[in-house]
């Protein structure tokens, strides 16, 4: 790189560069303290048996942040390979293919003029509840995505009974879909493109093989038009689709109704200020709500679904904002007549409310997604 010519004045090694980088007029992040990356970053390691004890520099090309990844130009080949791709998760960057020592951190220079994909200092962090539906902190929690470009859904996306993130994002005004099979820091077992960046992302099982699979749902002049995927294979198309609703007054909610394995298509309805529910018994291209109900504020309730009794029936649950807190109220029917049936504080007003199968158990229970640098 440039200090083989003497552009870094005082620079001898590779580590020098990291270590001088004040004096050079650049500033540095340290490996695990690292909160932006951006194109022309240069990424300074330690000695290793492999550059003779020198150190390593790494320039990054591009950041990959739904897939926790850093791509960068090396300073020399290894094993012929001149481009290699970083780890990046938790503000830190990790390499184990033995080519570098240590990765001492970044180092970045005013004078930047790259241009790529960066991460910004917000991403999504995802925290999910343990099986209790009523007290108790987040069991787990991992980063996911950026905020800047994604939208979170979750989904059993293997059919193994266990609900796991996925990120959606827009590219070139089509939805990406970039799902991971595991709820711990890592990047995506498989990407496709369904949908358009305008349309409202969905997810659920909609046939019977048991895996969650994606929908949008479109507004066509007004009204909204639904289009279901049944599989996640990257050729796959929707295979079935039908109108259901009104794009100026309806919020769409999704859950089995009838507990019979089948995700089916749902309404909440702004009418005059109250939600009020409409529920579907299939998602043939004809037919009508089979029961509705009034349920939850417009001005403060974000409504949800779960089955939060682990009976396989999806019941309402909402999610309201109270003092700077999110308080979820839950139902365990969906009876016209019915109310919540427990309530609790979790996550804050300013989170994405979100809800899964975490455990694989059967039993709904809340997360939430933060940005968080």
């Amino acid at each position: 790189m440039g200090w083989y010519g003497g552009i870094f004045a005082g620079v001898s090694y590779a580590t020098d560069i990291y270590n001088n980088a004040a004096n050079l007029g650049m500033t540095t992040q340290a490996n695990g303290s690292i909160t932006s990356i951006v194109p022309g970053d240069m990424i300074v390691s330690a000695g290793s048996t492999y550059d003779g004890g020198a150190g390593h520099v790494a320039i990054v090309d591009s950041v990959d942040i739904a897939n926790s990844k850093v791509n960068a130009v090396e300073q020399n080949s290894y094993n012929n390979q001149p481009r290699t791709s970083y780890g990046f998760s938790n503000k830190t960057l990790t390499r184990t293919d033995g080519a570098t020592g240590p990765i001492m951190g970044l180092v970045h220079s005013p004078n930047d003029t790259l241009s790529g994909s960066s991460t910004s200092t917000a991403v999504w962090q995802w925290y999910l509840r343990s099986d209790d539906t009523t007290s108790g902190a987040a069991y787990t929690s991992f980063s996911y995505g950026a905020v800047a470009t994604d939208h979170p859904v979750t989904g059993d996306w293997d059919g193994n009974g266990t609900y796991t993130p996925g990120i959606v994002r827009n590219v070139n005004g089509a939805w990406e879909w970039d799902l991971r099979n595991d709820n711990s820091d890592g990047g995506a077992f498989i990407s496709y493109t369904f949908g358009l960046a305008t349309d409202i992302p969905i997810v659920g099982k909609w046939g019977t093989s048991g895996i969650s699979t994606p929908g949008v749902v479109r507004n066509v002049n007004g009204a909204l038009v639904w289009y279901l995927r049944n599989n996640n294979d990257p050729s796959g198309g929707a295979f079935t689709s039908f109108s259901y609703g009104a794009a100026a007054t309806d919020h769409v909610v999704v859950g089995d109704w009838t507990g019979d394995g089948i995700t089916k298509a749902g309404l909440a309805r702004n009418q005059n200020g109250s939600w009020v529910w409409y529920l579907r018994n299939n998602n043939d291209a004809s037919g009508g709500a089979f029961v509705s109900f009034s349920y939850g504020a417009v001005a403060t309730d974000t409504p949800e679904a779960g089955a939060w009794l682990g009976n396989g029936v999806f019941t309402p649950g909402l999610a309201r904002s109270n003092n700077g807190v999110l308080t979820w109220y839950l139902r365990n029917n969906n009876d016209p007549s019915g109310g919540a049936f427990v309530s609790f504080d979790y996550g804050s007003a300013t989170d994405i409310p979100i809800v899964g199968d975490w455990r694989g158990n059967g039993l709904s229970t809340p997360g939430v997604v933060r940005a968080s640098s």
